[in-house]
């Protein structure tokens, strides 16, 4: 992990960490599992002795075949859906608003950077997007000390999913990283 090289970067330490099963970097991070009889939670929860800030949540899934609006993946819409969820100090915010994400149309509603390149055919397709929590008024702040954590909870069958990604980006509070 560099520091950034412009003037404006105070000395903050970037970072970029996939969303993992555990939590703390060390478990399955492609979230094409099949959660459709219990919800499973691939999150980012600092150490103890660190504050991340997230400017940004980057996700991305292909599959083979065509990715229809109405679809998620290839196939169809999603049961339950994908929820966001920021939780600080034990307390949950859904971030998707009580209205999980099934489609993959439904992504550009929270996430105005939504990119699909489809190659045609039975090769894989991408579906990309990033939402910028700064576009939205401020960063989201993880407190490791309060065991806060940023999730991403599928609650729906993912296996039909080629790779099922999802990234934050952002900096450490100075001298924590």
């Amino acid at each position: 992990m560099g520091r950034f090289s412009d003037s404006y970067d105070a000395g903050r330490t970037y970072f970029t960490r996939y969303l993992d099963l555990t939590g703390d970097g060390t478990g399955t991070k492609n979230a094409n599992v099949n959660a459709s009889t219990a919800a499973q939670d691939f999150q980012c929860t600092p150490s103890s002795s660190q504050t991340m800030i997230i400017s940004r949540l980057l996700v991305s899934l292909t599959d083979t075949g065509t990715l229809p609006v109405d679809g998620y993946g290839a196939g169809a819409a999603l049961t339950n859906g994908v929820t966001i969820v920021l939780s600080k100090n034990g307390t949950e915010t859904d971030l998707t608003d009580g209205i999980p994400l099934k489609t993959n149309s439904q992504w550009g509603s929270l996430c105005f950077d939504f990119n699909q390149t489809t190659k045609g055919g039975a090769v894989d397709n991408i579906l990309t997007v990033r939402w910028t929590f700064q576009k939205g008024g401020t960063s989201l702040q993880l407190n490791g000390s309060q065991g806060d954590k940023f999730i991403a909870r599928v609650n729906d069958n993912h296996t039909n999913l080629v790779t099922h990604y999802y990234v934050i980006q952002g900096y450490y509070a100075t001298g924590q990283e």
